[in-house]
C-alpha cells in the first residue's frame, strides 16, 4: 500500500509570501492613512458649517454675533449657540463617541504641555488678528475711564461677512517661538503678545500642520467653509489674507509686525 503524504511550504516560500504581504502593505497603509486624513477633514469641515448656521440663527434673533472672550464675563459661544442645535451634539462627552460631537475635531491631537485641556476643537475669531485690538467678530471694546468695557459686535458693523473669518480649528494652546506666539484657543483664534512659559511647546507649527495637512478649515460670518493654509491665516502680512479677521475688511497694516522669512 503506497504511503500518501501532503507536501508543506518551504521556509523559502514563506517567506516570499511575508515579503509580498508586507510589500503590498507599504503600498496601501499610506493611501488608508491618507483616506483617514480625508475623512476627518471633511467631518470637520461638517461641524463647522453646523456650527456657522448656529451662528446664523443666533444673529436673526439678537441682530449681533455670539459674545464670549476669557475674562471679559461673557458666555462662551458653544453655551450660546447650543440652543440652535442638538444638545448632545454640542455638548462635550454627552454624546456616544467624540466623533458625534459637534464641538469635537476627529482629527485634533494636542502636545502633552497643552495645559488645562481645552473643551472644544474650535476656536472664535473673537478679537481679530492682532488680538488687543478688538477688531474681530465677538468684541468690541468701548474705551471708558476708569476702564474700558467690552460689546457684542452688531451685525451691522459687519463690512463683508463672506471675507470675515468666524471659527476655525482650534482648542490648543500653542506657540512657535521663531515666528510669533500663537493661541489656538476656544476663546479666539489669532495672535498673544505674551504667552505664560506652559504655553511654549516645541514644534508646535508641525503639530498644527499635522491636524489636516497644512490646511485649516475656517468657517466664516456667511456660513461657508475653507481651508485656507495655515501659513496663509496666521504668518502672513499680505492685506488680502489680515483683512478677513477685522470687521471692518481693512488689512491694518499699521499694527503688522515682522514675520521671519518675509
Amino acid at each position: 500500500m503506497q504511503a500518501s503524504w501532503r507536501r508543506g511550504f518551504t521556509l523559502v516560500e514563506l517567506l516570499v509570501v511575508i515579503a509580498i504581504i508586507a510589500g503590498l502593505a507599504s503600498l496601501l497603509l499610506p493611501a488608508l492613512a491618507g483616506a483617514k486624513k480625508t475623512a476627518q477633514g471633511a467631518k470637520c469641515k461638517s461641524n463647522l458649517r453646523q456650527i456657522g448656521l448656529a451662528q446664523a440663527l443666533y444673529v436673526v434673533d439678537y441682530e449681533a454675533f455670539p459674545f464670549g472672550i476669557s475674562g471679559s464675563g461673557g458666555s462662551s459661544w458653544p453655551t450660546l449657540l447650543e440652543p440652535y442645535g442638538s444638545k448632545t451634539a454640542w455638548s462635550v462627552g454627552k454624546g456616544p463617541t467624540p466623533q458625534s460631537v459637534v464641538t469635537k475635531c476627529p482629527a485634533a491631537k494636542y502636545p502633552g504641555l497643552n495645559k488645562g485641556g481645552d473643551p472644544y476643537d474650535y476656536g472664535h475669531n473673537a478679537a481679530g488678528f492682532e488680538h488687543w485690538h478688538y477688531l474681530g467678530l465677538a468684541v468690541k471694546q468701548i474705551p471708558q475711564v476708569p476702564q474700558p468695557t467690552y460689546h457684542p459686535v452688531r451685525e451691522s458693523e459687519v463690512a463683508a461677512p463672506s471675507n470675515m473669518i468666524g471659527f476655525a480649528d482650534g482648542g490648543a494652546r500653542i506657540l512657535n517661538s521663531k515666528t510669533r506666539e500663537l493661541s489656538f484657543q476656544d476663546w479666539y483664534l489669532g495672535t498673544a503678545t505674551k504667552a505664560p512659559e506652559w504655553t511654549k511647546v516645541p514644534n508646535s507649527l508641525k503639530v498644527a500642520k499635522a491636524r489636516h495637512k497644512g490646511v485649516y478649515n475656517t468657517v466664516f460670518a456667511d456660513g461657508h467653509v475653507e481651508d485656507p493654509k495655515l501659513e496663509a491665516l496666521f504668518f502672513s502680512n499680505l492685506p488680502e489674507h489680515r483683512m478677513r479677521w477685522h470687521r471692518d475688511n481693512e488689512p491694518h497694516m499699521e499694527w503688522a509686525r515682522p514675520i521671519a522669512g518675509e
